[in-house]
């Protein structure tokens, strides 16, 4: 899948790869991400990440790595703590994860709720207890959709092709 990724990059530009920047290893310390990119990172402490997102926005979060190298999984957070608790070890509330023992982890949030709605989420990618934190390699796609309709797997896919023109590229 991770190849499969890489591909995408080389063929759809505008997904802008962005290579994982330290010090991140707080939510505090947070790496700003622009909406629809591409993080290619190693997994040795926590990674975080901080996006900002529209109105009714869906967010989608699709991590791939070697899982025999190293278990990773994903959160998503709010920053309902940032203010009143800003040195917690959490900006607010989970609100959507991703934990398995596979080679891909997953999230898809619609934001489009009264309770989450505009604002400031934080991505948590970290490892995951003995089998964690090995300086595995991760590519991390992450979409933002303005509506929640326009969001999805296949829909995600769709929006590569009509966005990044299709075809050509490659070569070398």
């Amino acid at each position: 899948m991770r190849s499969i990724l890489i591909a995408l990059f080389a063929f759809f530009p505008f997904l802008g790869a962005f290579a994982d920047t330290e010090p991140n290893d707080t939510w505090q310390t947070a790496t700003a991400l622009p909406q629809d990119t591409t993080v290619i990172g190693t997994q040795s402490e926590d990674d975080w990440y901080i996006i900002t997102v529209a109105a009714g926005a869906r967010v989608l979060i699709d991590l791939t790595f070697i899982h025999a190298e190293g278990d990773i999984d994903i959160r998503l957070y709010d920053d309902s703590l940032v203010a009143s608790a800003p040195q917690s070890l959490f900006p607010g509330s989970a609100i959507r994860t991703s934990i398995s023992d596979t080679d891909h982890e997953f999230i898809d949030r619609d934001l489009s709720s009264p309770a989450l709605g505009a604002g400031t989420y934080y991505i948590n990618i970290d490892g995951d207890g003995a089998d964690g934190n090995k300086g595995n390699s991760y590519t991390c796609l992450l979409y933002t959709s303005p509506s929640p309709r326009d969001c999805g797997p296949d829909r995600v896919f769709r929006l590569l092709l009509e966005n990044g023109g299709g075809g050509g590229g490659g070569g070398g």
